[in-house]
Order: structure tokens, then sequence, then C-alpha cells
């Protein structure tokens, strides 16, 4: 009987205590795709076009991600990462 009891008081206050929760997460991104072609003088410096790239590429160049999650009226969380190529051909 002890139990049974406990059990109906956790419930009722439980019901009791006003909890207003929600959560919204927004998730956005952006990629950036480049097909190039370099020639025996390409140079990343000069022409952006690494000398081990000098024939037709296709690459991912830029790849953001962009979180936002607001927790109140006055409050928010926000965060990027960004991957880039540079010079490399790899994204970072």
């Amino acid at each position: 009987m002890n139990r049974n009891l406990f059990y109906i008081v956790v419930i009722l206050t439980s019901l009791l205590i006003p909890v207003k929760s929600s959560a919204q997460i927004i998730l956005n991104g952006a990629v950036d795709f480049e097909v190039s072609s370099g020639g025996k003088d390409s140079r990343f410096i000069t022409n952006g076009i690494s000398r081990n790239f000098r024939h037709l590429n296709a690459s991912v160049t830029t790849l953001n991600g962009f979180i936002f999650a607001p927790i109140s009226d006055q409050f928010f969380f926000e965060s990027r990462i960004q991957l880039y190529t540079w010079g490399s051909g790899k994204l970072n």
C-alpha cells in the first residue's frame, strides 16, 4: 500500500508542476562545386589552380554547415563549420 501511495503522489506532483519545453534546431548549409583546368604555367598563387590539377578537374571547393538554435526570445546558439580547399585540392 505504501508503494502505491508513493506512485500516486509522484504522478500527481509531476502533473502539478508546470513545465514548458520545446526545441527547434535549424540546420543549413552550402556547397561550392568547381570545374577547372589549367595550363603548363598554372600556379595556385597566380590563377588559383595548383600544378597538381593542370588537367580538367572537378572538386568541391567550399563546404559550409550552419546550426541555429533559439533558446529564448533574447538568446540563441549559432554555430558554423567551414571546410575549404586552399592549394591542396582537398577539403581542410
